[in-house]
């Protein structure tokens, strides 16, 4: 009969933490985000799951996000994260990046996540799904909209003056340090720019439109570039080098082969 117990609570053991690990691969911050993308209703067994990791105190940072405008801190709790899964799940046209705290004017604390934790509790324990957990208190999900560049003045280019007056988050540069950074619309490509002393250091783009030597976000590394050094800066990613003044990078995690992830330019010396 013990041996049936102990049985019994190994197997309930093994059954929740892959459970665990199966919830936190459906989590945007991981490379699981097509996953995330089909949470639907359907999933709702998985809500008390991502419930248990909103007040975790890992943190993420934002260069290397699915979503390039997941936060306006530069590190964030990836219990953000298992929110949205929630929020999808109970909203398929779910799209708002940030989730903040009211009139802060700054990061949310792990006391907010502990606070935010307690709310989807509560919301889940009521059966009441009218509305949504965090509505009607001091948090809110909220849309990042594209800062306005109209100070580059027709041009966009390294050491170009630019005093930012609004910025929406902040990124991390390859020299591994945390700029001020805007998006911009400039000859209908969205381009992200970083700047550090009132000068541009650091600009980058995802947008599909952006070609290079042929290449497009997601796309491999041309053969051509095939025997070109890769550079690799720790923490932050793996580039080469290309043709005027641009880099193709990569994350870290992807050692065998080279899949574009963005373009940007950056004077290293």
């Amino acid at each position: 009969m013990k041996k049936i117990v102990i049985f019994v609570v190994l197997a309930g053991m093994l059954s929740f933490l892959k459970a665990q690990q199966n919830g936190e691969a459906l989590m945007p911050h991981s490379f699981g985000i097509k996953k995330y993308s089909k949470l639907s209703i359907a999933d709702t067994n998985l809500i008390p799951l991502f419930i248990q990791f909103i007040d975790t105190d890992a943190r993420q940072s934002n260069l290397w996000c699915n979503d390039i405008h997941s936060s306006t801190i530069p590190w964030i709790y990836v219990g953000i994260d298992a929110a949205k899964c929630i929020e999808r799940i109970m909203n398929p046209h779910f799209s708002f990046p940030l989730l903040v705290k009211k009139d802060a004017g700054g990061p949310l604390t792990m006391e907010d996540m502990q606070s935010i934790k307690a709310l989807y509790e509560r919301w889940w324990e009521s059966g009441w799904r009218e509305c949504g957990a965090l509505e009607g208190t001091n948090y809110q999900w909220k849309d990042c909209p594209p800062t306005k560049g109209e100070f580059l003045n027709g041009r966009m280019e390294l050491s170009q003056p630019a005093h930012v007056t609004r910025t929406h988050y902040f990124t991390l540069t390859p020299a591994n340090d945390f700029a001020p950074t805007f998006d911009t619309i400039y000859q209908s490509v969205e381009y992200t720019v970083a700047v550090q002393n009132e000068k541009i250091v650091f600009i980058s783009t995802r947008d599909s439109n952006f070609v290079c030597d042929g290449m497009h976000v997601g796309d491999h590394l041309s053969g051509q570039y095939k025997k070109a050094e890769i550079k690799s800066i720790k923490g932050w990613g793996r580039c080469v080098k290309l043709r005027d003044g641009w880099y193709a990078a990569t994350s870290d995690q992807q050692k065998r082969d080279f899949v574009i992830q963005c373009f940007f330019q950056y004077d290293f010396h």
